[in-house]
């Protein structure tokens, strides 16, 4: 009998420390505070399943009920070693709750966190937790509702954490815990958007993001400047707890853009590793006039050649210079103002003679085309002997009479 009592005197005890309900409608009540300095402790032991799980097995689930004091808050689940937390954020009232987020990061002893934005000041939230395998585990571990984090560094375009490009991912941490809303979505609900930088290093990037926590990560590319973005790729291919790749084309080296991370679903947030890979751009082989590459010889027809536009030297840019020396001489031969005449431009030299132009084994000039459009100074072959690029000189002489006779009927 003593020991009967003595049983009945220590559940009603437990009972009594473990303050929660094992049902929705009796959910035991929590204050948010500042900071989760006094959490309330809890247990799922003897508590029996209220409805479905929203990931495990929910056989074990008590309830909790808090009014939101702010607009963002954060719930921190503490478990004991043999728990496996499992947390669930619900609005509306018991016979109709919505579910808003369900946490399960974690395994036995790990803590689960919600930081939930979106609330509306002075409504009921309910949450639920339980443990996540049969049975209740070690079933013991506290709750809290505090003050929302300050929000990050990056949460606006204008402070975007610039990320280094390297050939492999380096992976940068980054969290949307406390973040707002920058612009609209272009996929789910933005309210939580973090900003990065990079400087494109070529015209291809690959961009990565690896969740952390339980998000289902979104990001945006941008080109231009905070007040004036463009977007380029919006990437939302996965879903919860899965990375997000994409590789991003057309870019420039050497100019910034922008990338906007964020979860799909309002009010969840979490943490995340971001990386941005690429090569830089490679220097081209004939990116000095001794490494000049020959074009190949004149045909009938068009044959075209590849090259990276990235100070390129050409020995058929060449011809354009020489049109305009021609031109030149050939005016102060007859003692002409050169600045009342007409001279052509190199787009027209080119267009006109280029069209007829052969070339013979006589001699080799070299021109260098990021001073295309400022500049025609020659630079003689100063790196080898004996080789050769000239044009046709009766080819040559017909394109010269022919701007001769232009200069002469066409005063500016």
């Amino acid at each position: 009998m003593k020991k009967q009592f003595l049983s009945a005197l220590f559940l009603f005890i437990s009972i009594g420390i473990w303050a929660q309900s094992d049902n929705c409608s009796s959910a035991t009540v929590i204050t948010p505070t500042a900071t989760c300095s006094s959490p309330v402790s809890g247990t799922t032991i003897g508590a029996t399943q209220s409805i479905p799980g929203c990931s495990g097995t929910a056989d074990d689930d008590v309830w909790y009920q808090f009014t939101a004091t702010a607009t963002a808050h954060e719930i921190t689940v503490v478990p004991s070693a043999s728990m496996d937390p499992v947390v669930q954020l619900f609005s509306g009232p018991c016979a109709s709750l919505v579910s808003l987020v369900c946490k399960d990061n974690g395994a036995n002893g790990t803590t689960e966190t919600i930081n939930y934005s979106g609330l509306t000041i002075g409504n009921v939230y309910t949450i639920r937790v339980y443990h996540y395998g049969t049975g209740a585990g070690s079933g013991t571990f506290t709750i809290c509702v505090a003050d929302a984090p300050i929000a990050p560094s990056n949460d606006d375009c204008a402070g975007a954490t610039p990320l280094n490009v390297n050939s492999t991912c380096v992976s940068t941490l980054g969290t949307t815990n406390g973040a707002s809303q920058s612009q609209a979505g272009c996929a789910g609900n933005a309210d939580d958007d973090v900003w990065y930088s990079f400087v494109a290093t070529n015209s291809l990037q690959t961009i990565q993001v690896n969740p952390l926590s339980n998000i289902d990560l979104v990001f945006q590319v941008f080109s231009g400047s905070c007040g004036s973005l463009s977007s380029l790729a919006c990437i939302d291919n996965t879903f919860t707890a899965q990375a997000e790749q994409t590789d991003v084309v057309g870019l420039v080296a050497g100019q910034t853009y922008f990338v906007r991370v964020y979860d799909y679903y309002g009010g969840n947030t979490g943490d995340f590793e971001i990386c941005v890979v690429g090569d830089p751009t490679p220097v081209p082989s004939n990116d000095d006039p001794c490494s000049a590459i020959l074009l190949p010889e004149v045909t009938a027809t068009c044959q075209y050649s590849q090259f990276k536009s990235a100070r390129i030297w050409q020995l058929a840019s060449f011809v354009v210079w020489l049109g305009f020396v021609l031109t030149h001489s050939k005016l102060k031969e007859k003692n002409e103002n050169i600045s009342n005449k007409k001279i052509p431009t190199s787009k027209e030299i080119g267009i006109e003679y280029l069209s007829t132009l052969l070339l013979v084994s006589e001699r080799t000039f070299f021109f260098d085309t990021s001073r295309f459009s400022s500049s025609f100074a020659e630079v003689e072959n100063t790196c080898a002997t004996n080789v050769t690029f000239l044009v046709n000189l009766d080819a040559l002489n017909k394109w010269r009479v022919h701007w001769e006779d232009t200069l002469n009927t066409n005063v500016s």
